[in-house]
């Protein structure tokens, strides 16, 4: 009975309309973009504060830098994020939990961070609470507590973090990475190992921080609506009478090019790890943007060609991606998947492939079209807010950036012809000079990557990962 219903219901019904999926809107053009006014006023004693009035909400961020970082604790990694912890745990006379809800009190929380080049600490409060935000961070940055308590709950927690970035293949390919790429440089030592962090005392990171920040390394950002005046009223109160202290330390990086494969072995993963990497041009030069177009073609962006063939196509890898790192004096292009083991020697040889490919020919003007516009459109995504804003402002002083750079960079990303995509290819990813690191089962891996033309010249060294693992 039922059967003879839905028959009926399908003779009677009305006969179907083909359906024509509408055309996709044409791909715009990125508006020009201009960064916002930033105003520079220096203290007598070299500390710098920029004012950028941004936005209508009644809010301010608060980014105070120093440029003390892992560069300036030679041989301590980590050294320095250590002490920003210890900024948490109390300053100016009051604890940890004083210290979070003071901050909350003015409608935000404290962050505090460390890495090679520098110290930061940044707060996002009520606009009315600006000053009384920039008398506190004076405090963190200045008197913090560095008691023996909090400095061995944060070492606890520390040893946590390095056992479980020991056990982490994408982590321990970076530090492998990194130290390929730059050796014995402080950027070439990214992780301390266990025995370097058991021997870090409270003495050092006084020690560290009594010897390297200073007024004129600091930069405090007041970004969003504030009363400038009594702003910087407040920093003249907190900071006015910080010593000038050492001159900012520059220590440039020289990048080791290949070729060189890197082998760690991590019997039975179920992934093989890779980061392929060559040398890029430094952040602010002329081929800067240009590479970036180039970059998002390539492995950069969801639709590059080496997600597409690796990922959509053959299904070898979930997540495959690139990026450009810079640093002063240099950058660095990193492409890194994550593989299934027994396709490792097929999914490189297309990566190689996709490479090849785009150096011997330049791409059609619309594909081009579509990876200047992402290219074009990346910054101004990365300036929508507040925060953002300031992490641009923080980089483009640590690489030494004009206001220039922002404001050109769109017309710069649409002016990149297909012909110069596939020249900066060729010229900025040798393939003959390749760094590339290899985490994983190296048994079954070893063989499929031997097999490849791309790898035949490279010096392969075989590293032993941390008892973590």
């Amino acid at each position: 009975m039922r059967a003879s219903i839905l028959l009926a219901a399908a003779l009677l019904a009305p006969p179907a309309i083909a359906q024509t999926a509408p055309a996709a809107p044409p791909i715009g053009t990125p508006r020009p973009f201009k960064m916002p006014t930033i105003e520079r006023v220096r203290l007598a004693n070299g500390m710098t504060i920029a004012f950028v009035p941004f936005g209508s909400v009644p809010q301010t961020t608060l980014v105070l830098t120093t440029f003390a970082g892992d560069l300036d604790a030679p041989g301590k990694p980590w050294l320095p994020a250590i002490n920003a912890d210890l900024a948490k745990e109390g300053a100016g006379g009051l604890s940890a939990t004083q210290l979070a809800e003071a901050f909350s009190g003015m409608g935000g929380s404290l962050s505090a961070r460390a890495d090679a080049n520098l110290t930061q600490y940044s707060t996002t409060v009520l606009a009315e609470r600006a000053g009384d935000a920039v008398t506190l961070l004076g405090d963190v940055m200045r008197r913090p507590t560095l008691a023996q308590a909090d400095f061995d709950r944060v070492m606890a927690n520390r040893k946590r973090a390095l056992a479980q970035a020991e056990a982490t293949p994408q982590s321990m390919a970076d530090a492998l990475l990194a130290k390929a790429l730059y050796g014995s440089h402080p950027y070439g030592t990214p992780l301390p190992t266990a025995v370097q962090l058991a021997g870090y005392r409270l003495a050092d990171v006084k020690q560290f921080h009594d010897t390297q920040f200073g007024a004129r390394r600091s930069t405090l950002y007041v970004i969003g609506q504030f009363d400038k005046a009594a702003v910087r009223a407040a920093a003249e109160r907190a900071f006015g009478s910080w010593t000038a202290g050492p001159p900012r330390k520059q220590l440039l990086a020289r990048f080791n090019a290949g070729p060189k494969l890197v082998l760690a072995d991590r019997p039975g993963s179920e992934q093989t790890t890779v980061r392929l990497a060559f040398a890029a041009p430094a952040v602010g030069s002329a081929t800067d943007v240009p590479f970036r177009v180039t970059d998002a073609l390539l492995g950069g962006s969801f639709g590059s060609r080496i997600t597409a063939n690796i990922r959509e196509d053959k299904g070898f890898t979930y997540s495959p991606y690139s990026n450009i790192a810079g640093r002063p004096g240099g950058a660095s292009w990193v492409w890194s998947g994550d593989i299934t083991p027994s396709v490792t020697g097929k999914a490189m040889a297309e990566v190689f492939k996709e490479i090849r490919r785009l150096q011997a020919d330049p791409p059609a003007a619309a594909e081009a079209q579509g990876m200047k516009t992402y290219a074009g459109s990346y910054l101004l995504m990365r300036t929508t807010s507040a925060d953002l804003i300031a992490g641009q402002l923080v980089r483009a002083d640590l690489l030494g950036l004009k206001p220039s750079y922002f404001d050109s960079y769109v017309q710069r990303a649409m002016a990149v012809t297909p012909a110069q995509i596939s020249t900066l290819a060729k010229t900025d990813l040798p393939i003959d000079r390749l760094v590339m690191v290899v985490v994983g089962d190296v048994k079954s891996v070893e063989p499929q990557l031997m097999e490849l033309p791309e790898l035949k010249r490279a010096a392969v060294q075989r590293v032993t990962l941390p008892t973590g693992k």
